[in-house]
């Protein structure tokens, strides 16, 4: 539990600028969730997602040990799938930074290779059964909304709430995709995930 609180807290630590706050109180040790728990938890805060997905075991052991991940996250692509950036901008956490971030990057987007595209994620989409997906893209914005049961009902729910508020109230069309970064019970025998980098292991 203690391993758990002290990479959370460092990671608020290492990034001072971040519109999406990282939450410190309500974290959980993650256990593995179901097709059920997931629905459940979407059900207690409200939502009923078009798009709902999970990962399988690697993209979930590269995601999570991801030092600049928050949680609940948010990752916005324009129309083109390009990735919309928010580090350095240091745009306040409201009800208009979502919009801020789409009319900064308008105006000053350069393509680059070094951010990961909408299109990089879609390639990890599975469905809750764990089977890849197919998402037929439109000519909207998208969001990825990165969240997890481990981080708490309480604290978790209220700023899961917030950032799908502010997506759905943007004056952009916008396309959220929930992407669930708990532990499946549905990876079955390869439940159990090493970080060769950190050299940690989670069983269950």
């Amino acid at each position: 539990m203690r391993k758990y609180w002290l990479y959370i807290v460092l990671l608020v630590l290492l990034s001072s600028c971040q519109p999406v706050l990282k939450l410190v109180w309500g974290v959980k040790k993650p256990k593995y969730e179901t097709e059920a728990s997931l629905n459940a938890y979407l059900k207690a805060a409200g939502f009923s997602p078009k798009h709902s997905y999970i990962l399988d075991s690697l993209d979930w052991n590269k995601l999570f040990y991801d030092r600049n991940r928050t949680f609940p996250d948010l990752l916005l692509f324009d129309t083109a799938g390009n990735r919309i950036p928010e580090k350095g901008l240091c745009i306040p956490y409201s009800q208009n930074f979502v919009d801020t971030l789409i009319s900064v990057h308008n105006r000053n987007f350069i393509k680059t290779n070094s951010q990961p595209t909408f299109g990089d994620f879609e390639k990890m989409f599975r469905d809750y059964s764990g089977h890849k997906v197919i998402v037929h893209n439109n000519d909207s914005y998208k969001a990825i909304l990165i969240w997890a049961v481990f981080i708490g009902h309480r604290k978790g729910l209220r700023q899961l709430k917030k950032v799908v508020y502010y997506v759905q109230h943007s004056k952009y069309p916008i396309e959220l995709y929930f992407l669930n970064l708990d532990l499946q019970s549905c990876w079955g025998k390869k439940k159990a995930v090493t970080n060769k980098q950190n050299e940690q292991t989670i069983v269950p």
